[in-house]
């Protein structure tokens, strides 16, 4: 009687261990926000980069990391005083937020908005030149529009932000 008790238990064991495992998976996968991920045939994927710094601008509703090769991310974390060296490449990528499920009053990343590429190239004797690219949406699709005012703005926005101080 003994060992039949035994296997029932032992079965039981075996049913709650699997059933929670196989919750915990369904769970964390549940956590991860897909909808903030890349998608669409782009130049570089940033997320393999260095994370310069990040910001939120509330009017919009929107968070934004700027991210650089190893080039940029070395000239923008030693103090630099001149322009982004020749080789550089920089991304902004930026996301529309949305309430966190998780956390009361918290914002998280939904659906990227734009990415942003800026690769610093050889120019005169003036400086470096800058050839810039968008993707819009996602999956993101090139904005092939002729460069505008409003793209050297933005040029000159991204190449303004500092390395953000890391301990």
């Amino acid at each position: 009687m003994k060992s039949g008790f035994r296997k029932i238990v032992l079965l039981l064991f075996l049913c709650v261990a699997f059933t929670s495992c196989s919750h915990q998976q369904n769970g964390a996968a549940a956590i991860i926000n897909q909808k903030a991920s890349l998608a669409g045939n782009l130049p570089f994927n940033p997320f393999r980069w260095c994370v310069i710094t990040i910001g939120v601008d509330g009017q919009a509703s929107t968070m934004f990391t700027l991210y650089g090769n190893d080039v940029a991310t070395q000239h923008a974390r030693t103090g630099p005083q001149g322009p982004y060296p020749v080789g550089s490449q920089l991304a902004l990528v930026t996301w529309f937020q949305q309430e966190d499920d998780h956390w009361f009053g918290a914002r998280t990343p939904a659906a990227i908005k734009s990415i942003e590429f800026i690769r610093v190239e050889p120019g005169s004797d003036e400086g470096p030149s800058y050839a810039y690219r968008i993707f819009d949406g996602s999956p993101s699709k090139e904005n092939m529009i002729k460069p505008t005012h409003d793209w050297q703005k933005r040029i000159d926005t991204m190449l303004s932000h500092r390395a953000a101080v890391m301990p």
